[in-house]
């Protein structure tokens, strides 16, 4: 899902993965810094499409994908906000327009 938009891609091995919660690293195109991107796709989780989350990730940043954008928001920023205002559950597009770190990558544009 979002291979097209990073170059210098790597993968992590098996532990890697396992452990850290990772899938890709890479940096966006037209950016220099690597990041550790987590794309788990999300789940039905009691009737609900979700993503489970850990605050204990090596990711950098959490992807997820709407019809007309992959969205990517700050693992760091993400955890903050879910731990300060002790919540269990969040909507992503309630946190979109008020964290500083997201980007939305149109999905049309390539």
């Amino acid at each position: 899902m979002i291979e097209p938009y990073l170059d210098n891609i790597s993968y992590p091995t098996k532990q890697e993965k396992d452990v850290e919660v990772w899938d890709i690293a890479g940096s966006i195109k037209g950016r220099n810094q690597i990041f550790k991107f987590d794309t788990r796709p999300l789940q039905n989780i009691s009737n609900l499409k979700a993503k489970k989350m850990s605050t204990k990730t090596k990711a950098d940043k959490v992807v997820f994908e709407s019809p007309k954008h992959i969205i990517i928001v700050d693992v760091e920023e993400l955890n903050d906000y879910v731990k300060s205002n002790k919540m269990s559950q969040i909507h992503i597009s309630k946190i979109i327009d008020s964290f500083e770190w997201n980007i939305l990558l149109d999905k049309q544009v390539l």
